[in-house]
């Protein structure tokens, strides 16, 4: 489902750039005021909503959804889930799932971007998206990196 018209790319990305001003106005009141929490929340729940959005933006106009790699993803998505429940529980090898899911997700994204013919900016865009948000993520939840580094 490609957009069409200006009406439809418009419900999509009014909503993104309020969230990346949310962000940005919560980013001012963490610099201006350290105390304040309510930048730490606004920048963070700008972040996440416009991500969440991004992503409904990227699968809607994407080409994965027929192909096998998103039902290899969607399987991953399925391990990373129940990584989470363990680790709600307290249960043995629930980092390791959660370890698993994401970097078979970023594994076979890479695979499908390598087997792709032709790759336009989007598309390393994309990858660059995908790389950082499970291999960072996953650093981030390793203690390798710190939270603040992405």
């Amino acid at each position: 489902m490609i957009f069409s018209d200006v009406k439809q790319i418009k419900k999509i990305i009014v909503p993104i750039g309020v969230c990346l001003l949310c962000s940005l106005v919560g980013l001012v009141l963490m610099v201006v005021d350290e105390s304040t929490e309510w930048g730490y929340i606004m920048f963070d729940a700008g972040l996440i909503f416009g991500q969440l959005l991004g992503l409904v933006m990227m699968i809607q106009n994407g080409t994965i959804i027929g192909t096998i790699y998103f039902r290899v993803i969607v399987a991953f998505l399925a391990i990373i889930l129940f990584g989470v429940l363990l680790k709600i529980l307290h249960y043995d090898y629930a980092d390791q799932s959660v370890l698993l899911g994401s970097l078979g997700i970023a594994a076979s994204y890479l695979v499908r971007f390598f087997a792709k013919k032709e790759k336009g900016h989007l598309d390393f865009l994309k990858l660059l998206w995908v790389l950082s948000a499970y291999v960072g993520g996953e650093l981030i939840a390793l203690h390798f990196i710190p939270r603040d580094f992405i």
